[in-house]
């Protein structure tokens, strides 16, 4: 009973937490780092943070202890710690989890209960931000086999309105770029779709096959373009970073971690052989 409570208050915490912070399936990137409890939103303070411990049974693997003091808010907040060790441990929910060790010179060591499947209840601050190797993202990209025709699809997220999916059909690769992007007023589509990049520099798809449609989707307008991407576009669009998407007369300002998850997703399809 214990444990869905804690599920259910995971909800109320505070999603703010920058990109750079989070290590997704790759928790060794915490070593010898600093990192501190975020700020939790209003409802979240009344009851503190969720998963830090302050016992950890290494033979079984078992975090058994957690640090709540009452109201461990206050007592942990602002407070940095340098990550030593990050040990797998075992998961009633048979995911993966992980106990990372840190320490305090005031506080002393405690443990964090990490799991990478839940972003959203992730309660670390990581000083500096994390160093991510050039293939972090790649485990998020999706692959597909037709049982028919034995092609093979390889899909990467959703980010800022844009998708890119690469196929091997007969061998043969092509790497293709989505734009879904819904809007409260549809104005007109056609040839407006244009990516504006850090250094200044604007890539216009003018060609008939990059043109933006348009339709209804319940109260909203939805604008929707797939195309193949040429040679000289991948390369423009793996090496910079978009600060700015226009769809037609609607504009999207791109956020730097977003424009980083842009470009790591097209350098990983581009990698990806049959």
């Amino acid at each position: 009973m214990k444990k869905i409570i804690y599920v259910f208050f995971l909800s109320l915490l505070s999603t703010t937490i920058f990109g750079q912070n989070f290590p997704g399936n790759r928790p060794e990137l915490l070593l010898n780092k600093i990192v501190k409890p975020i700020e939790l939103n209003k409802s979240s303070k009344e009851i503190g943070y969720l998963n830090f411990y302050s016992k950890f049974n290494i033979e079984k693997k078992l975090l058994t202890k957690q640090f709540r003091s009452t109201n461990n808010y206050n007592i942990l907040l602002g407070k940095e710690f340098k990550v030593i060790q990050v040990f797998e441990i075992y998961s009633f929910m048979g995911m993966k989890e992980y106990a990372i060790e840190m320490e305090n010179k005031e506080i002393g060591k405690l443990y964090y209960n990490y799991n990478p499947k839940y972003k959203g209840s992730y309660e670390l601050e990581v000083l500096g931000g994390l160093d991510y190797p050039e293939d972090f993202l790649c485990n998020e990209i999706k692959i597909e086999k037709d049982k028919f025709d034995k092609s093979v699809r390889y899909d990467s997220p959703k980010e800022s309105s844009i998708s890119f999916t690469k196929t091997f059909y007969k061998g043969v690769p092509k790497i293709t770029m989505s734009i879904y992007k819904i809007t409260n007023s549809y104005k007109t589509g056609g040839n407006c779709l244009r990516f504006l990049f850090e250094d200044g520099t604007i890539l216009e798809f003018s060609r008939d096959d990059a043109k933006v449609k348009g339709d209804v989707g319940g109260s909203d307008f939805i604008y929707f373009s797939n195309f193949e991407l040429k040679d000289e576009e991948i390369k423009i669009l793996s090496e910079k970073s978009i600060t700015d998407l226009r769809i037609c007369f609607d504009d999207l300002a791109v956020e730097k971690f977003s424009a980083l998850k842009i470009k790591s997703y097209l350098k990983c399809l581009i990698k990806i052989n049959n």
